[in-house]
């Protein structure tokens, strides 16, 4: 059963989690099922499941793509360019206190999330 779990966990490392803007202007979130990212995801208001694409879907409204980064923040995670500059200009007060503040906030951006 451990080892399962740990070909599990590598397995979504080497994958990632990938966050995007689609077409409607929702959030979505790709990753290989986890319970434990699934239970994570679940706690943002307005999340929903897609079965059909096989990711799940947020309102972009005040703060979400935050909340989405804080949760996921120990994983792999491929950020769209749409959604690193709607990052960059989002105030540092949506920020958790423990975050880095200012200058050290894109060099923070930088190093938890994969750029492409």
């Amino acid at each position: 059963m451990v080892r399962r779990l740990f070909q599990l966990k590598k397995r979504r490392n080497i994958i990632g989690i990938t966050v995007n803007k689609d077409n409607s202007g929702q959030i979505t979130v790709f990753f290989p099922y986890d319970y434990l990212l699934v239970q994570k995801v679940k706690t943002i208001d307005g999340h929903r499941w897609h079965p059909d694409k096989k990711h799940r879907s947020f309102p972009d409204s005040d703060g979400t793509l935050e909340k989405i980064l804080k949760i996921l923040e120990d994983e792999e995670i491929h950020l769209d360019t749409t959604l690193q500059a709607e990052l960059s200009k989002s105030p540092v007060g949506h920020f958790d206190a423990k975050l880095p503040r200012l200058s050290l906030l894109m060099e923070y951006i930088l190093q938890k999330i994969c750029l492409f």
